[in-house]
């Protein structure tokens, strides 16, 4: 099982953080979480 954190000091560096994690994740047709 792989886990992955995101880190930040401020509010607006964990939204940035969320957005490029999600942008490197998908979910497939059996609900999985994929990686890029």
């Amino acid at each position: 099982r792989q886990i992955a954190t995101v880190e930040a000091t401020t509010v607006w560096g964990l939204l940035r953080g969320l957005e490029t994690f999600s942008q490197l994740i998908y979910i497939d047709q059996q609900n999985y979480v994929r990686s890029l």
